[in-house]
């Protein structure tokens, strides 16, 4: 891989590192890959967090392509 490939990964994968550095966005990750398909609010309920910092860390791991979401109504559902 040359220099300016390995730029360009380097920042994506620390990114993505920093997002799976943290215990319960680890907590989030395994009760979605245990529980597939559910919303926010009841990933929130299981894990005994508050629904917006859910939300927020769902968020987070979604955009490093860690998770999938599914928008139904006013409703997102998380899978891997």
């Amino acid at each position: 891989m040359n220099t300016a490939q390995s730029d360009i990964l380097q920042p994506t994968l620390w990114r993505t590192c920093r997002a799976l550095a943290n215990r319960q966005r680890l907590k989030l990750l395994q009760f979605v890959a245990h529980h597939p398909g559910q919303n926010v609010g009841t990933i929130a309920d299981g894990l005994g967090m508050p629904p917006q910092v859910a939300s927020q860390y769902l968020r987070l791991l979604e955009a490093r392509g860690i998770l999938e979401c599914r928008r139904d109504a006013r409703w997102v559902h998380y899978s891997m």
